[in-house]
């Protein structure tokens, strides 16, 4: 029998912004990040979780490992 595994992984990184305020800060960040300027890898793991699936069911409850 085949089974899908899915893992998933959150992963933190931390960037430094020169901004006015939070609000400028948060809006650059997102800029940068949207334009690849600011990537998590490989960034520290804080977290992981694995799900199984068989025969196209949907995933089990995830769970840590």
């Amino acid at each position: 029998m085949k089974y899908c595994i899915s893992i998933e992984e959150t992963v933190v990184g931390s960037f430094e912004v020169e901004a006015k305020s939070k609000e400028e800060a948060l809006e650059i960040a997102k800029e940068k990040y949207d334009n690849c300027e600011f990537v998590n890898e490989p960034g520290e793991l804080v977290g992981k979780r694995i799900a199984i699936s068989t025969n196209g069911e949907n995933f089990d409850e995830w769970e840590g490992f």
